[in-house]
Order: C-alpha cells, then sequence, then structure tokens
C-alpha cells in the first residue's frame, strides 16, 4: 500500500515537472513573440511613439532635434508632449539636461506651430539648463509677443520658472538688455492696441513682474 501510494505520489510530481516546462516554454515564446530584425539605430522619422526603458528620453530628444523638413509640425507637438511626460520625474529631467534638450527646444520657440511653440516653452519651463540655452534671450525677445495667447503665457511660465533661483533671476533680467519688465507689462496692457491682450493664466503675468524686479 505504501509502496502504491509512493508511487502514485512520484508519477504526480513526474507530470507536473513535466507541465511546468511545457508551460515555462509557452511563455517564453509569448514574452518574446516577435523574432525580427533589432529596432534601426537612427530615428524612424515617419513614426513617433513613446520608447521604454533608458532609450525613451534618448529618442524623443532625438526626435524633436530633427529638422522641419523632416518632421511636421502635428508629429512634432505629439513628441513633444510625450517628452513633458517623460519630464515629469527627476531622473529623466536630469538625463534630458545631459542630452542638451535645451538647445533644440530654444530653436522651435521660431516654429511655424504655435502649439509648438508652446509646448518648447513648457519643456524650457523644466529644464535646468535653460540659462545655457539662451532662451531667455528668445523669449524676451519675440516669445512674450507672440500672436498666439497660449504661446504667451508658456513663454512667461519660462521666466517664471527662471526667477526661481538667483543666477535665472539675474539673467531675466539682463534679457534682451534689461528689457525683460517692458515686454511683461506691455503684455499686461495689451500692447499694439490689443493685438496681444492678456490672456490669464497659472503664469500671471503680474506676478513674473514681481519676481523679477
Amino acid at each position: 500500500m505504501e509502496g502504491g501510494m509512493f508511487h502514485h505520489v512520484n508519477n504526480c510530481a513526474q507530470n507536473q515537472n513535466h507541465a511546468t516546462r511545457v508551460y515555462d516554454g509557452q511563455a517564453l515564446r509569448e514574452r518574446h513573440p516577435d523574432r525580427s530584425d533589432p529596432f534601426p539605430p537612427g530615428v524612424v522619422e515617419d513614426e513617433i511613439s513613446i520608447a521604454f526603458g533608458r532609450r525613451h528620453v534618448a529618442k524623443l530628444v532625438d526626435v524633436v532635434s530633427l529638422p522641419g523638413s523632416k518632421l511636421n509640425g502635428k508629429e512634432r507637438a505629439k513628441a513633444l508632449r510625450y517628452l513633458l511626460g517623460c519630464l515629469s520625474n527627476q531622473e529623466s529631467n536630469a538625463e534630458a539636461v545631459v542630452l542638451n534638450v535645451a538647445a533644440p527646444a530654444t530653436a522651435l520657440l521660431g516654429d511655424g506651430n504655435p502649439e509648438v511653440r508652446r509646448l518648447a516653452c513648457d519643456v524650457l519651463s523644466g529644464c535646468d539648463a535653460l540659462l545655457r540655452s539662451g532662451a531667455i534671450e528668445t523669449i524676451v525677445a519675440s516669445s512674450l509677443k507672440d500672436a498666439d495667447a497660449a504661446a504667451r503665457d508658456a513663454a512667461a511660465g519660462v521666466i517664471a520658472s527662471a526667477t526661481r533661483t538667483r543666477p535665472g533671476a539675474e539673467a531675466a533680467l539682463n534679457a534682451a538688455d534689461g528689457a525683460v519688465v517692458p515686454a511683461l507689462r506691455d503684455m499686461i496692457l495689451g500692447a499694439d492696441s490689443g493685438a496681444f491682450s492678456l490672456h490669464w493664466s497659472p503664469y500671471d503675468p503680474v506676478r513674473v513682474v514681481n519676481a523679477v524686479s
């Protein structure tokens, strides 16, 4: 009886081991269904998608750095939105700074798409390398006078972000030969016969003027 019971238990164990081995093999195939060639090392110009793991920030910085002839405004705006989502954590933000994300973001301040200009300002607002990119000068010279109200608000947000530190406040005051306060004043008053009427936002221009004054 004992021998029969032992034999039965042993058979069950063998069956269980066999089932486990079969299941593991199936699981591996399910985890790795794609046996195609590896991803291309460069940027796929006609495909904007979220990359995962350690490559996600680097890929998106590469994408937003593409010239205008290779990426339309709609796709560039999508890439910037994805990038902004990545910059919500400190590690990804630091990686973006190392990759010099401020350079393409500053260049995009003059993009023909107003949404791209606004998103570029949003990227710069959270970028610690803002001062080294020359963005504040561009913001004061043109972005605060942008015809798009949302882009102007985002530009004021960049200055508000810069003034959180002493070097940033000094850079904001010195930008465009000290013209930042008049530029913000014109934004508040609605310069040029109302062409730039005030659009209230979380970055209230009055509060920004107080920060840099």
